[in-house]
């Protein structure tokens, strides 16, 4: 849906998408009584709330500019290298397990980021790249921020006490203020979309918040780096099949 919103700036796309989540997940939250930051949270869980806004702002917004410049099922190779970052991560952090199979999918998962963005220095400039420059820098933007939004998936396993409820609304209320922000300073046109843009934003959301409270509530029962391996094997698989048979867009060879 947002490679189809074209007409819409991305930052423009991400406010109105975090309107339409924190207005389903606000009332959420005060209807079982667990507000975004509980007066029982202590400094450093209120600093990771913090930091996973940021930096998962920071990473939607290039994945989103990305989507311009990148086929979908590409896009979701290079952001498909977030396991690599959560299985480090988590070792360092959570102490979880990081043994040969982990390794193996490691490797794996980083052959295909390459594949997919076709460095000139190993590819040779005779095969020619599969993308332009500005879609080399928008894939090295996701690869970048992917690595640290990795940390997002640590915090919520760590805080998987808190309720899914209060965790969303507090991270809707970053995205909201960072782009209001963004589009002050930036002097981004607010456009009203057309009827048709405004149901694929809202059917966006939707999919989106229902994808999140999932993802965090399996994050309450398994570690991590599983969690973060399967999630992004279905993305990878679905922005596949979305490419080839929406889009008509065969994956380069």
């Amino acid at each position: 849906m947002v490679k189809d919103l074209t007409s819409i700036p991305p930052v423009s796309l991400l406010f109105y998408r975090s309107l339409i989540m924190l207005g389903v997940s606000m009332p959420w939250a005060v209807a079982v009584n667990k507000p975004p930051f509980p007066p029982d949270m202590d400094r450093k869980e209120q600093g990771l709330l913090v930091f996973r806004g940021v930096v998962g702002f920071v990473n939607i917004l290039a994945s989103y500019y990305s989507l311009r410049y990148l086929n979908i099922g590409d896009q979701k190779m290079v952001a498909s290298s977030r396991p690599v970052w959560v299985i480090l991560f988590s070792k360092l952090f959570l102490k979880e397990r990081c043994g040969c199979i982990e390794a193996v999918l490691m490797v794996l998962m980083m052959t295909g980021v390459v594949i997919v963005v076709k460095p000139p220095y190993l590819f040779g400039s005779a095969a020619g790249p599969a993308y332009d420059e500005p879609a080399m820098w928008s894939a090295l933007a996701v690869l970048f921020t992917t690595a640290l939004s990795a940390n997002t998936t640590i915090i919520l396993r760590k805080m998987r006490k808190q309720h899914v409820a209060s965790l969303t609304a507090a991270n809707q209320i970053f995205f909201l203020l960072q782009t209001f922000g963004l589009i002050w300073v930036g002097g981004f046109e607010m456009k009203t979309p057309v009827m048709k843009d405004k149901v694929m934003i809202l059917v966006m959301s939707l999919v989106v918040i229902t994808y999140s409270v999932i993802n965090m509530l399996a994050l309450k029962i398994v570690e991590a780096n599983i969690s973060s391996v399967v999630t992004s094997c279905t993305d990878l698989l679905v922005a596949m099949l979305v490419q080839i048979l929406y889009y008509k867009t065969l994956p380069d060879v």
